[in-house]
C-alpha cells in the first residue's frame, strides 16, 4: 500500500511541475501575442497554449517509458469493441472529450474552422508519434480519429454558440 501511495505522489508531483511550466509558458506567450491581436483572442490563445501543453504533459511528458514501442495500426479496432467493453468505450469518449476544448478555442484564435480541425488532427498525430518514439504509450490510429472527432465537435459547439449570440444581438 505504501508503494502505491509513493507512486501516486511521485506522478502527482511531476504533473504539477508540468502544469506549472505550461502556465509559465502560456503567460509568456500571452505577453508577446497580446501586442499582435485583440485582447480576447490573446487570452484565448494563451488558454489554448496552456491547455495544449497540459495535454502534451499528460499524454507524453509525465508518463514512464516502457522501453518498448507499442502500436496498433488497425484503424477502428477499438470502435469495434465499443459496445462490448466499458474500457474501450471510456477510452474513446475520453479521447474525444480531450480535444473538444482545442476545437472550440482554435477557431477563435485563427478564425478558420477547417484549419482548426487540421491543427487538431496534426497535434493528435504528433502526440501519437511521440508516444511511439519515446515508448510512453500506445500508438493507434483510433486515438487520432477520436481526437479529431473531438476537435470537430468543439468547432461545432463554437459555431452553434456564435449563431446563438448573433441572434441575440439587437439590430
Amino acid at each position: 500500500m505504501d508503494e502505491i501511495k509513493k507512486l501516486l505522489d511521485t506522478y502527482f508531483d511531476l504533473d504539477i511541475k508540468w502544469v506549472f511550466g505550461a502556465l509559465v509558458i502560456s503567460l509568456i506567450s500571452f505577453i508577446f501575442i497580446s501586442k499582435t491581436m485583440t485582447r480576447k483572442r490573446a487570452i484565448v490563445a494563451a488558454l489554448l497554449c496552456f491547455y495544449m501543453l497540459v495535454v502534451l504533459s499528460y499524454t507524453v511528458l509525465s508518463r514512464p517509458t516502457t522501453g518498448q514501442m507499442h502500436y496498433r495500426f488497425e484503424p477502428l479496432w477499438s470502435y469495434k469493441l465499443f459496445g462490448s467493453s466499458l474500457f474501450y468505450r471510456e477510452q474513446i469518449l475520453l479521447n474525444i472529450a480531450l480535444y473538444v476544448p482545442i476545437g472550440f478555442m482554435l477557431p477563435i484564435v485563427n478564425g478558420k474552422y477547417r484549419l482548426s480541425v487540421l491543427i487538431g488532427l496534426s497535434f493528435s498525430s504528433v502526440i501519437e508519434l511521440l508516444q511511439l518514439v519515446t515508448t510512453v504509450g500506445l500508438f493507434e490510429f483510433d486515438d487520432i480519429i477520436s481526437n479529431t472527432v473531438g476537435a470537430v465537435i468543439g468547432c461545432g459547439c463554437l459555431w452553434v454558440v456564435r449563431r446563438i449570440m448573433r441572434r441575440r444581438k439587437p439590430v
